[in-house]
């Protein structure tokens, strides 16, 4: 059982990866790109931009942007053209890499 700091605690963390999370959506927008989850997940899929594959842009990104997210392949046929984003991360560097992203994307 969580006493009330504990539960306090836990709270606390769920909200920060959420901001993390809010961080990742805006830049997504502001870029066009798809995504699915963030609201209630720390996860979001985003799909890959141009028609392209999910290791494809997993090395763009990478290769570009220095900033490193799953491919959704990695999880199946149904995450092809896929990647996905996690928020678990500081504050200071979700907002370096949705910078470096936009910038990528607005090359």
């Amino acid at each position: 059982m969580f006493t009330d700091e504990g539960m306090e605690q836990i709270k606390e963390n769920i909200a920060y990866y959420q901001e993390n999370a809010a961080v990742m959506m805006s830049a997504l927008d502001e870029c066009g790109i798809k995504y699915f989850g963030g609201k209630n997940s720390p996860y979001i899929w985003l799909r890959c931009p141009n028609g392209m594959g999910s290791w494809e842009f997993f090395d763009k990104l990478l290769s570009e942007a220095n900033v490193v997210g799953t491919p959704g392949e990695g999880f199946g046929e149904n995450g092809k053209g896929y990647l996905r984003l996690t928020s678990f991360s500081t504050h200071e560097n979700t907002r370096e890499a949705m910078a470096r992203l936009k910038k990528m994307m607005n090359k």
